[in-house]
């Protein structure tokens, strides 16, 4: 499977409040509203061995994980108490 980037909507594990609870069942992160910009944040090494950033989940939503919660979680960084995904750093085309 071929990586591009989707749309937050086609999240299907998403809940309806843009809220995801962990699976420890007792934190909960916020996908951050559109007024943040699409920024760098720390470095990371992506699942699959690539080299990333951790960016807002809107920047970066991968078709790897838009049908299960488990395999987004692979790709789960924390940007304060915003989910953010281990976003590779080479450009990633739309679905």
């Amino acid at each position: 499977l071929l990586k591009c980037l989707a749309k937050l909507s086609d999240l299907t594990w998403l809940s309806n409040n843009n809220t995801i609870l962990l699976p420890n069942g007792n934190q909960v992160l916020q996908v951050a509203g559109t007024n943040e910009t699409n920024t760098q944040f720390g470095s990371r090494t992506t699942p699959t061995g690539e080299a990333g950033h951790c960016r807002h989940l809107q920047y970066c939503v991968l078709n790897t994980f838009t049908a299960r919660q488990e395999d987004f979680l692979q790709y789960l960084c924390h940007i304060d108490s915003y989910a953010g995904v281990c976003c590779p750093d080479v450009p990633v085309p739309d679905c």
